[in-house]
């Protein structure tokens, strides 16, 4: 019954090879369609790692299905470590992603000018825009009254007791 744990694995993997190749504003809502998960438009920033680590915990959550009918079939071992890398596999996948879509300059013009005309129609007629930014790594605020940053977890605003 090994072959039905190497198909699993062979198809977990085709399946974040399909995800790595949509991490994009433009493909990701055919991952979102594809897993049935909520569409939500990609804002400001394109893909984070939070949406990645959501669609992954999907595809773990589908193969734990899977592997739970296996387990009995095949090698203990086989199994287990599997078990482990469903575990750590959103986590491992939404680092993955943080990491490959640092900062570039050219990343930010690019997206800068993608998301032009989405913040034109959002913002047209009004005479003034605050955006805030997180002091840490300068990513825009996604949430209204959400002051935690989304991408790195640092904080919008200075505490009182950090003012110089």
């Amino acid at each position: 019954m090994s072959a039905e744990l190497e198909e699993l694995e062979r198809a977990l993997e085709g399946e974040l090879e399909w995800i790595r190749a949509r991490r994009t504003k433009a493909g990701w809502p055919e991952v979102q369609a594809r897993l049935g998960m909520e569409k939500k438009p990609i804002a400001f920033g394109g893909v984070t790692p939070e949406h990645v680590r959501a669609a992954v915990r999907l595809l773990a959550r589908n193969a734990a299905l899977r592997l739970e009918e296996l387990q009995h079939r095949v090698e203990r071992a086989r199994a287990s470590a599997l078990w482990d890398r469903l575990a750590r596999l959103a986590d491992e996948e939404a680092e993955r992603h943080r990491q490959a879509s640092g900062a570039r300059l050219g990343q930010v013009f690019a997206n800068a000018a993608e998301n032009v005309d989405f913040w034109k129609s959002q913002w047209d007629g009004a005479k003034n825009v605050l955006v805030l930014l997180c002091k840490t790594c300068g990513a825009p605020q996604e949430r209204t009254r959400d002051y935690r940053c989304g991408y790195c977890g640092g904080e919008l605003f200075r505490r009182q007791e950090e003012e110089p």
